[in-house]
């Protein structure tokens, strides 16, 4: 799908725009169009409640990253809602209270856009401090003002998303964070959309945001261990130079990451059943060659390439 930039610009909405037509703009850029749902059309995201071998203080092995409420919390549903040749609809239905364990309601309602192909992404996420749990019936963006009318909870502003939200802080290198919270359920859509992970480190990535068309990721000009991580792996920066580029990077070797102290620490997931003989110690080396690029990319080891937008 070809798109320009400058039908970007001519169409970005101000705060005073509505998301209904955020959302039948997106619809076309993306290719591909959000109906009304249900959150229970989604598979429950499996909770690993067994304790792993470091007695880690949380009571599940793959607990939420968000940092809200309950990390280890049930019910939480994934959902495809939609997909063709080229694009694809994934929508997550939160629980993080322990309230909402067995009453059918949610917290939290978002959903991701994306085209495959040109790599165009857009974003909703219901209201960030809703007055009311959210039912599971969902209103489509393009219909909408609201995700439940009833109790008048909204979908928020893209200017919100932006500013409040910022997707872009944690989806740097893709449109889909892979965490162990989802990781399963996740790559099987993904799966089934014939959307395999090459096509997703190595394809074009944008939203209709300017500030977030400039996204770049770390390679290396001269040997360095870091290559073990990103001749697999896009790292990417983003405008605030963090989670990718800092809390994942410690997070996947299952370190605490001390500046997101609400955040708990999980199970190492990377580098998968310890390939290469890769000690902790390695693995920490690797993961300081690529934190320097990401601090220092014009340093002599570094390239910073953009990640490519198709136009």
């Amino acid at each position: 799908m070809v798109v320009s930039l400058f039908l970007i610009i001519n169409w970005i909405p101000s705060e005073a725009e509505s998301i209904q037509y955020y959302a039948k703009q997106c619809n076309k850029i993306a290719g591909i169009s959000i109906n009304d749902f249900s959150c229970e059309d989604g598979k429950e995201i499996p909770i690993e409640t067994k304790k792993n071998k470091d007695n880690l203080s949380q009571p599940c092995n793959n607990p939420s990253l968000l940092g809200k409420g309950n990390p280890c919390m049930t019910g939480s549903k994934l959902g495809m809602l939609t997909f063709n040749d080229d694009a694809i609809v994934i929508f997550i239905c939160r629980k993080f209270n322990d309230s909402r364990a067995t009453d059918g309601l949610y917290d939290e309602v978002a959903i991701i856009q994306h085209n495959k192909k040109s790599g165009a992404t857009c974003w909703y996420q219901s209201d960030l401090k809703p007055s009311a749990p959210i039912p599971p019936n969902i209103k489509s963006p393009k219909d909408s003002d609201f995700v439940d009318e009833k109790n008048q909870i909204k979908w928020e502003l893209p200017s919100n998303l932006e500013k409040h939200a910022k997707c872009v802080n944690c989806h740097t290198n893709d449109p889909f964070v892979g965490t162990p919270y989802i990781k399963n359920i996740l790559e099987d859509f993904l799966r089934k959309n014939k959307y395999t992970y090459e096509d997703r480190i190595q394809g074009a990535y944008w939203s209709p945001y300017l500030e977030w068309n400039n996204l770049k990721h770390v390679e290396f000009l001269k040997e360095s261990s870091g290559k073990q991580c990103t001749s697999c792996h896009r790292i990417a920066l983003n405008p605030a130079n963090e989670n990718t580029c800092q809390r994942f990077l410690s997070e996947s070797l299952g370190l605490k990451d001390e500046t997101h102290p609400n955040i708990p620490r999980i199970n190492a997931f990377m580098p998968p059943h310890n390939r290469d003989n890769l000690t902790i110690e390695k693995a920490k080396k690797i993961l300081a060659d690529i934190k320097s690029c990401c601090q220092e990319p014009d340093g002599e080891r570094c390239k910073v390439s953009e990640l490519n937008q198709k136009d």
